[in-house]
């Protein structure tokens, strides 16, 4: 999936609430259209005043993290996510649980009981996504998508499903990511043969690709300096 094939959504809420205050953030010289998104249960009426969405780009996406993040907007009232051009905007995404994949450091219990605080270890499930591979950031592992999409079978990474609950439970997860990473909607396979398939999300890498290493590249150094530490 290449980045034309990618929007950036911005859902409005209680403090980014019209497309002129995405403007005036980003300097854009017009603001984005509103388009409809899921914000709404099927059987409200929209009265004109209800939330929408814009799509902005991902230099635009940036600036309205940086902003958020610099006047302690949360999640809960902002959030930037990113997604197919043929996906919809999925209610599935505002409506808790959502499920999320994880593939790197939040795949391990003890870094939600530890660091993160959580009072419970949370239960795993097995599962994969497609059209995705892991690079290296670091010590870090970093989610990119590659050129084949989910529907032509690309690449399969292997992972763990959790039901995320809350908002409160996203906002913790998100803030230890940073803002290197950003959600975006997949496809999560799962159950036996991974032969079931759920809407949900990921956190992807959203940084600068030209600082990403292979998974072989990143194994070659460490075995370099671990030979250095041990001659």
């Amino acid at each position: 999936m290449s980045d034309s094939d990618i929007i950036n959504i911005v859902v409005l809420g209680d403090d980014l609430t019209t497309p002129e205050q995405i403007q005036q953030i980003a300097s854009l010289p017009s603001p984005p259209s509103i388009i409809p998104c899921s914000t709404l249960d099927e059987d409200d009426e929209d009265d004109g005043t209800s939330m929408g969405c814009c799509a902005v780009s991902v230099e635009t996406a940036a600036l309205i993290k940086a902003w958020a993040k610099a006047n302690d907007k949360t999640i809960k009232n902002i959030f930037v996510f990113v997604q197919s051009k043929k996906a919809d905007t999925s209610q599935a995404l505002r409506d808790y649980p959502v499920p999320y994949f994880f593939y790197g450091r939040l795949s391990d219990p003890a870094l939600w009981t530890g660091r993160l605080g959580f009072d419970e270890a949370p239960k795993f499930v097995d599962a994969a996504i497609k059209g995705y591979d892991i690079k290296m950031w670091g010590d870090y592992k970093a989610l990119i998508p590659t050129e084949e999409s989910d529907e032509e079978g690309g690449h399969v990474v292997q992972g763990l499903m959790y039901m995320v609950e809350s908002e409160e439970v996203l906002e913790k997860l998100a803030a230890y990511e940073t803002n290197n990473y950003g959600v975006r909607l997949c496809n999560i396979y799962h159950g036996d043969g991974y032969r079931e398939i759920v809407e949900g999300c990921v956190f992807a890498f959203y940084g600068d690709r030209a600082s990403l290493r292979t998974v072989e590249e990143y194994e070659v150094e460490q075995r370099a300096f671990q030979e250095l530490e041990e001659g």
